[in-house]
């Protein structure tokens, strides 16, 4: 998903650099009119859904969503739900030029730095049991945590791959870029 479009609105939302048809783009929209009119949903909240449903329709082995950060804030953190929402159905990141954000569910996982190197996690929903991480500046072993601390952000990528594992919970990882400003 990319925002603003380029040519036509059906170009935000492509797989393989082929937009949407435009059948299954209405028939997304219509099957879903009540829920956007319901909830007053806007254009982008609607695309955003209307790519979800698209992308695990068509079995899609990972999405990179290229809009929700760094702007308005509402629209950053229901964008953050929306990856919690669809957690295990797709791999689906958000980034933008200088972050990479995606949810994980329960078990190990190795994220390579690819020059996001900083790396924050941010239980999400509740509590994060049997935390450990390891190829990263500040290790933990076996550590429960919940969003009242500090203690899993501004990590460190030390050694690709670095390793996250833990037992219960959803995960918010940020990595990011080392950004410099003029």
């Amino acid at each position: 998903l990319t925002s603003p479009h380029n040519l036509v609105h059906q170009d935000r939302i492509r797989i393989n650099m082929h937009n949407i048809p435009d059948d299954v783009f209405v028939d997304i929209l219509n099957k879903n009119v009540d829920t956007y009119l319901k909830n007053n949903l806007s254009m982008f909240e609607m695309d955003y859904l209307i790519m979800t449903e698209y992308f695990l329709e068509e079995k899609v082995d990972y999405a990179i969503v290229e809009v929700g950060l760094g702007g308005r804030l509402d629209h950053t953190l229901a964008n953050l739900g929306l990856l919690a929402k669809y957690l295990g159905e797709a791999d689906i990141f958000i980034l933008d030029g200088d972050n990479f954000v995606r949810m994980f569910a329960p078990g190990s996982h190795m994220i390579v730095g690819a020059g996001y190197d900083y790396l924050g996690l941010i239980p999400f929903g509740g509590p994060v049991t049997g935390l450990t991480l390891e190829n990263v500046k500040y290790p933990l072993t076996d550590c429960d945590v919940d969003g009242t601390t500090s203690l899993t952000v501004s990590n460190e990528i030390t050694e690709d791959p670095a390793r996250i594992s833990f037992r219960t919970g959803k995960l918010l990882v940020i990595q990011s870029a080392d950004i410099i400003r003029f």
